[in-house]
C-alpha cells in the first residue's frame, strides 16, 4: 500500500495506521470486559469475524480499485483456467 505514497508522507500513513491497529484492538479489549458472561461468547464471535469480514472487503474494494484484480495471481490462474478451457473446447470439437 504505502508504494504509492510519497516516501515524506510515509511516517504520517504508518503511524496513522498503527494508531487505527491499536484503537481496534482497545475497542475488543474493551468489549471483552463489558461482555465477560459466557452466554454472550457468541456475540463477541460474530463481532469479530464481521470486523474481519469488513477488512477483507475494503481491501478488495482498494485492490480491485487500484489493480484491476483481487487474486495476488490472477495471471497464473487464467492462465492455467483458459488453456484447460481452450484444450476441452478443442477437443470437444474434434
Amino acid at each position: 500500500m504505502q508504494e504509492s505514497i510519497a516516501e515524506h508522507e510515509r511516517g504520517v500513513v504508518n503511524g496513522v495506521q498503527s494508531s487505527a491497529n491499536r484503537l481496534l484492538s482497545m475497542i475488543k479489549d474493551l468489549l471483552v470486559i463489558v461482555l465477560p458472561d459466557p452466554r454472550t461468547f457468541g456475540l463477541l464471535i460474530i463481532i469479530s469475524w464481521l470486523s474481519i469480514l469488513s477488512g477483507f472487503l475494503s481491501y478488495s474494494v482498494y485492490s480491485r480499485r487500484i489493480r484491476g484484480h483481487i487474486l495476488p495471481f490472477h495471471r497464473q490462474f487464467s492462465t492455467i483456467f483458459f488453456r484447460n478451457a481452450s484444450s476441452d473446447e478443442h477437443d470437444n470439437n474434434d
